[in-house]
C-alpha cells in the first residue's frame, strides 16, 4: 500500500515538474577492431575548447591484444575548427609512430571530412591542404597500412 502510494506521488511530481518528454536515442554499438597479430592500431582524436580559442589532441597506441602501450596529449592555440584540429592531430599520431619505431601500423579516427581528404588521391584546396599533403608523405613513407 506505501509503495501504490509513493508511485502515485512520484508520477504526480514527474507530471508537474517534467515540462518534456523524456527521450532515449538508440546509437548503433561501434566496436574497436584489434589490428592484426604483431601490428599496432594508432588512434587519435581531437576536441575544440571554445572558450579558450585552442584545441586539444589525444593520441593511443594498442597492440594486437588491445593492451594500453602510449597515450598523449597536447593543447594547441588558436586552433578553433574541428576540421583543422583533427588534421593536426594525423601527423602527431604518425610522429608518435615514428618515434615509436613502428613502420607498418593502423591509423585510426572519427573525422570523416579529414580521413576523406587523406584518402584523395587528387591535391586538395581547403585551407589546410599543405598539412594534409605533407601528411599523406608521411603515410606513404612509413607505410601505414590503413587510415580509416
Amino acid at each position: 500500500m506505501v509503495s501504490l502510494v509513493a508511485l502515485n506521488c512520484f508520477q504526480e511530481f514527474r507530471r508537474a515538474t517534467c515540462t518534456r518528454p523524456i527521450v532515449s536515442v538508440d546509437r548503433p554499438m561501434v566496436r574497436w577492431l584489434l589490428p592484426l597479430v604483431g601490428r599496432f592500431k594508432i588512434n587519435f582524436d581531437a576536441v575544440i575548447f571554445s572558450g579558450l580559442d585552442c584545441c586539444g589532441v589525444g593520441i593511443v597506441v594498442r597492440d594486437h591484444a588491445g593492451t594500453f602501450i602510449v597515450g598523449i596529449s597536447e593543447k594547441i592555440k588558436y586552433i578553433t575548427t574541428p576540421n583543422m584540429a583533427e588534421t593536426l592531430a594525423v601527423p602527431r599520431a604518425i610522429e608518435l609512430g615514428a618515434k615509436l619505431s613502428m613502420h607498418d601500423f593502423f591509423l585510426e579516427g572519427d573525422a570523416l571530412g579529414t580521413i576523406k581528404h587523406l584518402n584523395a588521391t587528387e591535391k586538395d584546396l581547403y585551407s589546410f591542404a599543405p598539412i594534409a599533403e605533407d601528411t599523406k608523405i608521411w603515410i606513404n613513407h612509413l607505410h601505414v597500412e590503413s587510415f580509416n
